[in-house]
């Protein structure tokens, strides 16, 4: 039988595996769905998928927070950030780890994708 996937102290685990639906998505400490992160099985967005970014987002839209993070379909943090007119690029954790740019000059940044910001490793 299928089983729900949790962490050591209990709560749900971030990623949970969809039953029926053939793909696995991001979930809060209670098991709940986060928005629509997702991925299909055996995909690469899948397999690199970590919902550290969905679940950052959850918290922070919970707590009424002005500034919320965009994620990328798997619920991951994009390789490149920007707010306040100012962007950098990031980590998995949604760490800097660039110096700033303003925003006109983003394209100078090492993270910098033509637009496409969603790691797949």
């Amino acid at each position: 039988f299928d089983r729900d996937i949790c962490q050591p102290d209990g709560y749900y685990d971030r990623i949970q595996l969809h039953p029926t639906g053939g793909y696995r998505y991001c979930s809060d400490k209670d098991g709940a769905p986060i928005e629509d992160y997702r991925a299909p099985l055996g995909s690469r967005l899948a397999a690199s998928m970590n919902c550290k970014c969905a679940r950052a987002r959850k918290l922070l839209i919970d707590s009424k927070s002005l500034e919320i993070p965009e994620c990328c379909p798997n619920g991951n943090y994009k390789r490149l950030a920007c707010r306040r007119g100012e962007c950098y690029c990031v980590d998995e954790d949604g760490a800097q780890v660039s110096i700033e740019r303003p925003e006109k000059d983003k394209q100078n940044l090492p993270c910098y994708n033509d637009g496409d910001y969603c790691p797949l490793t």
